[in-house]
């Protein structure tokens, strides 16, 4: 209704797979996505609008609410010919949000390639402030749109295509993992290493093809369920995985073994799958039913919660299966109880994937609380394969009562289970003194604590930028107000004031509710002050027609040049 004349046919081929995009607000994101990106063109020839189509997909497809699946239509938006008003007018304060972190986010990975290489921002520096990140929504929607970047790199030049793959190897797999999103992480390294490793990629990936067969993985779990029906065991997860590419050329590469197909044979868990129940006795009891089904490899048996006992905690059985088609399975079973340590705890698994060197308080309850936003407040599929007709979420915690974390303490009552109430595994936002930023400088860039509640304010106080005129402060690109508190995994410049004065106003403007008669006011004062930008025509609004789609219908602004006279530089039609 609003935006007459955009294509569809992008719209209706994502609504015949996801039901979320009948909703009026991804359709209403649509059409502003495609007025913003009408006639834009990627380097692959593919249009704007599909790339953030198909980035809306990913999300979708995720299972994703439809405010995340919206921005995910609108991430490329905010530098495009749709303004802040626009967005503001049609969009929730919620989607601006998170539009708002994803910009953040994209200029923090231009300040990574920029100062990475001396060792001023570091990957964990990086990988740190996304994991910091308010809005977790944010760091999802620029996964996806680092999913489909990858999947179009061979259209960029060779040096390119490396620096984008050591990147999303180095922060947004890592992050990816710790936020438990197992999907993305595999799917995201495996990308990368078939840039930065093209032969070793070509021969795993035709070497496992018939070791990896995704039905007679099915198949596989589909009769492990049917032989813990028949010994009474009601599971509470049961869901496989392929092991990826990237994850098997790492285990050989550590075990120091070449890409061959003898090592290949030593590799058991080209596929696994994992039981949860609800108590230990019911752990060897699903035991007997994993092994009156298939032949198991009795060397690969391992107890990990009577004979063998781990110091991080760890408890489970291993037991490795020839499964359907006589392929290897790996099988874990545990109770709901240890999944959760392994999952949350201190046996975590990411953690024990990125065998991180010390003890880090602030990373582990920041991840932990993360990924418990992620699993389970936002619900995200993690498309490992089930049984039919199972959700397509880890509901194993479900009985521990995880959907009332969030209440206090006196209405929980015996719907939270007193494992999740002992200091030792209570899952909770952590409880926050500081704010961890971003601070870039002229001269240096470093992650820097301040007092929770800080504002801009005090910030250019403490940095003594009253004592250094030329010089402004942004937060996430933007002016802000005095008063705003900073938030953790903000983005804070101190940049020259000339450079601030040459950005467009909706790059600049800090606060919300702005008209395009202050936007010309604003540029039009600022012209005045900067000779620099009278003279390069001003710079801040793309073409020379400007079309503003509202609920009231479209209005047209022409853009004039600034020759620093007293005319205001948009004139309505």
């Amino acid at each position: 209704m609003f935006f007459p004349g955009v294509p569809l046919d992008l719209l209706r081929q994502a609504q015949a797979l996801y039901p979320v995009f009948h909703h009026e607000l991804v359709v209403t994101a649509y059409g502003l996505a495609a007025k913003a990106h009408a006639n834009q063109l990627r380097k692959n020839g593919d249009t704007l609008l599909s790339h953030c189509v198909e980035v809306a997909k990913t999300l979708a497809g995720m299972g994703l609410d439809a405010e995340t699946v919206a921005a995910g239509l609108l991430h490329e938006c905010l530098g495009s010919d749709v303004y802040r008003s626009q967005l503001e007018e049609f969009m929730p304060p919620a989607v601006v949000s998170v539009l708002d972190r994803v910009n953040t986010i994209s200029e923090m990975s231009r300040l990574y390639r920029q100062y990475s290489s001396s060792g001023s921002f570091t990957e964990e520096t990086y990988r740190r402030m996304l994991v910091a990140m308010e809005d977790v929504k944010a760091v999802l929607v620029v996964l996806a749109d680092r999913i489909h970047n990858m999947r179009t790199v061979r259209a960029l030049p060779i040096t390119r295509q490396e620096a984008l793959a050591r990147e999303t190897l180095e922060v947004y797999s890592v992050v990816a993992n710790r936020l438990g999103v197992w999907c993305l992480k595999a799917e995201l390294e495996d990308l990368a290493f078939s840039v930065l490793h093209p032969e070793e990629y070509t021969w795993l990936k035709n070497a496992v093809r018939s070791r990896q067969d995704p039905v007679a993985l099915e198949a596989t779990i589909n009769a492990i369920k049917g032989a813990l029906h028949s010994e009474g065991v009601a599971y509470e997860d049961i869901s496989g995985r392929p092991k990826n590419l990237y994850g098997i050329y790492s285990k050989l590469k550590a075990d120091g073994k070449p890409l061959t197909p003898e090592s290949l044979d030593s590799v058991y868990d080209l596929m696994a799958l994992r039981i949860v129940v609800a108590s230990k006795h019911e752990c060897y009891t699903a035991l007997r039913a994993v092994q009156s089904v298939y032949r198991t490899m009795k060397e690969r048996s391992k107890d990990f919660i009577r004979d063998i006992k781990k110091p991080n905690g760890y408890q489970s059985l291993h037991e490795t299966v020839l499964g359907a088609g006589d392929v290897p399975v790996e099988v874990q079973i545990r109770t709901h109880k240890m999944h959760y340590i392994a999952e949350y705890g201190f046996a975590a698994h990411w953690k024990y994937k990125e065998k991180l060197d010390s003890e880090d308080e602030w990373l582990e309850k920041e991840t932990q609380y993360k990924r418990w936003l992620t699993q389970y407040k936002l619900g995200v599929h993690d498309k490992k394969v089930r049984p039919l007709g199972s959700p397509p979420t880890d509901g194993s915690l479900k009985s521990l009562g995880v959907a009332y974390l969030d209440a206090p303490e006196d209405e929980q009552g015996n719907l939270l289970d007193p494992f999740l109430r002992h200091q030792r595994f209570k899952l909770q936002a952590p409880v926050k003194t500081e704010v961890s930023v971003l601070l870039a400088t002229s001269d240096s860039i470093e992650t820097k604590e301040f007092p929770l509640g800080t504002t801009a304010q005090h910030l250019w106080r403490e940095l003594g930028l009253g004592l250094q005129p030329g010089f402004a402060l942004t937060v996430n690109n933007r002016l802000p107000s005095g008063e705003a508190a900073l938030q953790s995994g903000d983005l804070v410049q101190v940049l020259p004031l000339a450079t601030v004065l040459t950005r467009s106003p909706q790059d600049r403007l800090g606060s919300p509710g702005w008209s395009l008669a202050a936007v010309a006011e604003d540029w039009e004062q600022e012209n005045m002050l900067s000779p620099a930008a009278s003279a390069s025509g001003g710079g801040g609004f793309p073409g020379d027609v400007l079309e503003v789609y509202s609920k009231n219908g479209m209005t047209s602004y022409t853009m004039s040049p600034q020759t620093g006279s007293s005319s205001v530089p948009l004139a309505k039609i």
